[in-house]
């Protein structure tokens, strides 16, 4: 992805948190999934790895991405 990150959610993660992370663990950009199709601006986050962490009432999910 370039500069807008399109995440599709599963409605059971309504409400989830978002969380887009850096190679260092800092959290670049918090969020509530209020709708199932989400798009966080990227702009100003430099080019490499990312985390994605969606956590919910009863999972946490990770996904590692790669911003271009």
């Amino acid at each position: 992805f370039d500069d807008v990150l399109s995440i599709n959610l599963h409605e059971s993660l309504l409400n989830a948190d978002i969380e887009l992370i850096d190679e260092f663990g800092r959290i670049l950009r918090a969020m509530r999934a209020s709708q199932q199709v989400l798009k966080i601006s990227t702009e100003n986050i430099k080019p490499g790895l990312l985390l994605l962490r969606i956590t919910s009432h009863n999972a946490v999910y990770v996904h590692k991405i790669i911003k271009k």
